[in-house]
């Protein structure tokens, strides 16, 4: 039964999520993250050539699930326009 675990090392700057397998843990790939955070696939994939996993997980650390305000945006302007109507 796969879950998720928080994954604390001794490097701060590693500190990450993780899927337990059996009784085995790896980490998540920055693919999984992207996808987590409604990207599409290797969008942090900039040079192909020298851009580290580490880099990518920095940038994905970084940014905001892009779903979350899309859906907060869609409620507001939902309900100013319901209010709009409603005269008051």
């Amino acid at each position: 039964m796969a879950g998720y675990a928080k994954c604390y090392n001794d490097n701060p700057f590693e500190r990450g999520y993780a899927v337990r397998q059996q009784y085995a843990v790896r980490r998540l790939l920055p693919i999984e993250c992207e996808r987590l955070q409604s990207l599409p696939d290797n969008f942090t994939l900039i040079d192909h050539k020298s851009c580290s996993d580490s880099a990518r997980y920095r940038a994905l650390g970084n940014g905001m699930a892009q779903n979350v305000p899309n859906w907060l945006l869609e409620r507001l302007v939902r309900y100013a326009k319901e209010t709009e109507q409603d005269g008051t």
